[in-house]
């Protein structure tokens, strides 16, 4: 799933693999026709604009919309499951057509500058997952006579690795991957008694299932989702005072993380909602006027920012993973997207748009991508 709520998954059709999409609500699923006899594993890249899968065997890039089919491999095996970094840096697996074992590779965005990343005899390596910051990688270890898997890290910039599961004979760990904030680890784990979803901490630590599969189920690729880890109460009124007309409370658990509250010019009230593209973004909007201040604070009892929102028809807040207000953007254009900002302010009440900006792009965890 990608951070715009849509969901790229493979799917057989008479036999064959093919790459399909879905919309998050689970409307709008149609095939991604790329022609080939195998498509699989497919993955957006970080800006959701492409994505990565395997293609005939071969790494392949394409358009979000299935378009532009780009071939990043050199034909020299059989490589699958791709993934790309923050930094770009694509990992994959190769099945080395001598030993016939799994390795982890890499190469560059363009597919240029393939290396050899990790390969020991008598094992086999698969399923890769870069860390958030793009500065590990994790994946699946396991002996070629079988009987078990184990999940390894390694941090790309000293080449040094940990084991951070330590799996006994027919426990099988699987696909591993971390929270958008890089400090949990989650993994799927099929041992005899069934198949399970482990949390872990992000160096392996305290792992404890938070799922269990039904009775004969496998568990297979896991992702965490970009969307929200938090819950967000949305209403309207005067709580956090008299002049307010409208609020935003984040929670995380039992704690609030952050709340967000905001005045019209009119002093009628102001509608509050989750982005239809993106659920970590929230759109305030009066029902008459503009929005005339915004007061925020990330956690309860943290000193309060306040901005003025000028003549801003909208004011659009991000928040991230942990419920945190990440940007506050006073707009005079109504969405979709996000133009004609006033001001673009961080977290702290910091303006990162003084004179304004035509265009901005929020990322995956609510912080700002771009802005022209």
């Amino acid at each position: 799933m990608n951070a715009l709520g849509r969901v790229a998954y493979g799917a057989s059709i008479n036999g064959n693999p093919e790459v399909f999409v879905i919309n998050g609500d689970g409307s709008g699923s149609h095939r991604l026709d790329v022609g080939g006899i195998s498509d699989s594993d497919p993955t957006y890249t970080p800006d959701n604009g492409s994505i990565l899968f395997s293609h005939n065997s071969q790494i392949y890039k394409m358009t979000a919309s299935g378009t532009g089919l780009t071939n990043l491999d050199d034909g020299a095996a059989n490589d699958y499951q791709p993934v790309q970094s923050a930094t770009g840096l694509i990992a994959f697996t190769r099945l080395n057509p001598t030993t016939l074992l799994d390795e982890i590779w890499t190469m560059n965005a363009n597919g240029t500058n393939k290396l050899a990343l990790y390969t020991s005899p008598g094992n086999h390596y698969a399923q890769p997952s870069f860390s958030p910051d793009g500065t590990k990688l994790v994946f699946v270890a396991s002996p070629s006579a079988g009987g078990f898997q184990s999940i390894i890290e390694l941090v790309l910039a000293t080449g040094e690795t940990v084991q951070l599961t330590q799996s006994t004979a027919n426990v099988y760990d699987v696909w591993p991957c971390f929270s958008p904030d890089g400090q949990y680890l989650l993994f799927g784990r099929n041992n005899n008694s069934g198949g399970y979803i482990m949390k872990a901490s992000q160096d392996g630590f305290g792992a404890v299932p938070v799922y269990s599969a039904p009775s004969g189920a496998i568990m297979n690729r896991i992702w965490w989702s970009p969307y929200l880890a938090n819950k967000l109460y949305v209403g309207t009124g005067g709580t956090f005072g008299t002049t307010s007309n409208g609020f935003v409370l984040a929670q995380q658990n039992d704690a609030i993380t952050s709340f967000v509250n905001a005045l019209a010019s009119t002093g009628g009230t102001l509608t509050i909602a989750a982005d239809a593209s993106t659920p970590n973004v929230m759109r305030i909007t009066p029902t008459s006027g503009t929005v005339k201040t915004v007061q925020y604070a990330n956690g309860f009892f943290a000193g309060p920012v306040t901005v003025n929102a000028g003549t801003a028809k909208q004011v659009v807040v991000s928040f991230d993973s942990l419920g945190h207000v990440s940007l506050v953007i006073p707009v005079t254009k109504m969405g979709p997207g996000i133009s004609g900002a006033l001001a673009v302010y961080d977290s702290r009440g910091k303006n990162l748009a003084p004179r304004g900006a035509s265009e901005v792009l929020i990322g995956t965890n609510g912080n700002l991508a771009k802005m022209r």
